[in-house]
């Protein structure tokens, strides 16, 4: 058993990327998400420097909602927060640092610090990543409700169930 521990300690900290993202989403997005079982792609902000814009799943490293532009207004209506609910997301060999993926896409640099200040993310743009597929309902781990801390969801028996 400790050896197992030793093992998948060693992996954890020698990978490459992280074993989990997080994608946050509001009620009226998670109501969808779960009718349709998938987390969709939405246009990405490239549509701003180029007039095809890339679709995209938005995810971070970070496990907290704050500077990641996810809240506009101070007044935005509950169902339309984006910041309440969090669903982890099993790591994928095609998702992307946005940092990266963007400036290869042909971001210009003045566009992208621009979309980043506006965010408020100039410290945590870094942690961002995408996808450029949908992400299945098999590829969830949990879903949060980030102002509890109550899991809604969880991945267990090879299905997503509520959790009371």
């Amino acid at each position: 058993m400790k050896h197992d521990f030793v093992e998948y300690a060693a992996e954890m900290f020698s990978s490459p990327h992280p074993k989990l993202l997080y994608h946050f989403t509001s009620l009226y997005h998670l109501n969808r998400i779960l009718s349709g079982k998938w987390i969709t792609t939405t246009e990405s902000n490239l549509a701003f420097s180029r007039s095809v814009s890339p679709r995209v799943v938005w995810m971070t490293d970070m496990q907290t909602p704050d500077n990641h532009g996810l809240l506009f207004q101070d007044n935005m209506p509950d169902e339309l927060n984006k910041t309440f609910y969090r669903i982890s997301v099993r790591w994928k060999d095609h998702f992307r640092l946005w940092d990266k993926w963007s400036e290869e896409k042909g971001i210009e640099p003045e566009t992208k610090w621009t979309l980043i200040e506006a965010a408020g993310a100039q410290h945590t743009y870094k942690s961002w990543y995408v996808s450029e597929k949908n992400i299945p309902i098999n590829d969830w781990l949990t879903i949060e409700d980030v102002r509890t801390g109550k899991v809604l969801f969880k991945w267990e028996d090879k299905k997503f169930i509520r959790q009371e």
